[in-house]
């Protein structure tokens, strides 16, 4: 995963959002329509305190460090909902995704009605099905990275890190190259990163569990977005011992007003990738054009 992938995957999920909104991609027409629901309240797994007033840095670092494990991959059922916030109707699909970082993706999205689209990214390789379309796109990743109209832009492997956020944090916490400064208020700790591209990430840290409620990204005194999450739980692989810490439901804005939120299902950390997952099956009446 490139440092862009990882500073850019606030926006992505909120990306979702904006795929609704464009009438040159149909890939949401057969996704149910769904009221638009309220947050809930935070779910936290840790039961004891591992924050306290006045930490630093370090401290924090220390504190979260027996939590942190090595999540090599990620299998996961969501359920994403995606439209305006204005509205309180959304559209809304299921998606099975796979993701082995750095250079791994598979991801389905589907409804009632069976398969809305198709992703897979495998080394530099990418491959797009819109099934409503009934179109295969296939070419480089950055190839996908710069075409405008094909599902709203969005990168599915920046989506994925939105799952790692407490890695990402740890690894600004422990990395003196992030440029991260520190604040605190009342209940949370304000962790700001800044990058060299005037782009600025803010970690909000609930100050009880050191868990992150909160992403807002900017880029001078331009808000870029953000993510709010609504709750963590810990998932422990097959045949293994060391649990991880994961998000179980975030939900992502982007300026335009476009809102979505994703709930984990079902994960399953370090699952072994199959062989299926590896390769799309293209219909013969499928159009086939390059990203």
């Amino acid at each position: 995963m490139t440092s862009l992938a990882r500073r850019r995957f606030i926006l992505v999920v909120a990306a979702l959002a904006a795929m609704v909104l464009l009438g040159g991609c149909n890939v949401f027409r057969n996704a149910r329509r769904v009221q638009a629901e309220p947050p809930p309240p935070f779910q936290s797994p840790i039961t004891t305190m591992v924050g306290h007033p006045g930490m630093s840095i370090p401290q924090i670092a220390e504190a979260i460090q027996p939590r942190q494990a090595d999540t090599r991959a990620i299998l996961a059922s969501l359920s994403v909902t995606v439209g305006q916030a204005r509205s309180r109707t959304r559209m809304q699909f299921d998606a099975s995704m796979y993701f082995a970082p750095p250079d791994f993706l598979r991801v389905r999205g589907s409804a009632d009605t069976g398969t809305l689209f198709d992703f897979l990214v495998h080394e530099n390789h990418a491959q797009v099905m819109v099934v409503p379309e009934k179109k295969f796109y296939s070419g480089t990743q950055a190839a996908l990275r710069n075409n405008p109209d094909l599902m709203a832009g969005i990168q599915p492997d920046d989506l994925m890190q939105s799952f790692l956020v407490e890695q990402n944090l740890y690894r600004h916490l422990t990395n003196p190259a992030s440029n991260a400064s520190l604040r605190e208020t009342k209940d949370h700790y304000l962790l700001t990163v800044s990058y060299a591209t005037g782009v600025t990430e803010a970690y909000s840290l609930r100050m009880n569990d050191l868990l992150v409620d909160r992403i807002e990204r900017s880029f001078g005194r331009r808000a870029m977005g953000s993510v709010r999450f609504d709750g963590y739980a810990f998932y422990t692989p097959e045949h293994s011992k060391t649990p991880h810490l994961l998000p179980t439901r975030f939900e992502a804005q982007l300026p335009s007003g476009a809102v979505a939120t994703v709930v984990a299902e079902e994960i399953q950390p370090n699952a072994k990738r199959q062989p299926a997952l590896e390769t799309i099956d293209v219909p013969p009446d499928y159009q086939r054009l390059p990203l």
